[in-house]
């Protein structure tokens, strides 16, 4: 039995690209009427519409997951993929930065869609243990300054 004939066409490698190469945000004007009558004109910048697979995949009637499926089968539609994610990731960046999105929807994206994260690396040595030897006299010592230092805490603790 065969399968259904794939709507999959070259030109959407270049279609996908083309759709996600717009600009990150557009400049709008608007108007500011003071309470003496004046208008002043002021402009302002705005993200521009953040373009996703979803809204390709609609474009094209298929959906999402078609999208995928060539990436799998075509190379250069899987590349013209990559390049569509960069310039996404592109776009949110540059509105991130400008504190245009909603900060949680900023982290959100940056974590989840694009795998940024916000971890720190930490590598820690491993000391070699030290060993000392103690004659009976300072191990009495030092366990008369664990006692004290004991009995302070506990003090402390009562009193607070």
């Amino acid at each position: 039995m065969a399968g259904r004939k794939t709507k999959y066409k070259k030109a959407y490698c270049d279609e996908l690209e083309m759709y996600f190469d717009v600009e990150a945000t557009k400049t709008l004007t608007r108007t500011i009427i003071y309470k003496d009558g004046t208008e002043k004109e002021e402009e302002y910048e705005v993200a521009n519409d953040l373009p996703t697979f979803i809204g390709f995949a609609h474009l094209i009637g298929v959906c999402r997951d078609t999208l995928y499926e060539w990436a799998d089968k075509h190379k250069p539609f899987s590349d013209s993929m990559k390049k569509a994610r960069e310039l996404q990731e592109r776009n949110w960046r540059i509105c991130s930065l400008k504190g245009l999105y909603n900060p949680a929807f900023t982290i959100f994206m940056g974590k989840n869609v694009f795998k940024w994260s916000d971890r720190q690396d930490v590598s820690v040595k491993k000391e070699e243990s030290l060993t000392v030897s103690l004659d009976p006299e300072d191990r009495k010592v030092f366990r008369d300054i664990a006692q004290a230092v004991s009995r302070k805490v506990i003090e402390k603790g009562k009193n607070e």
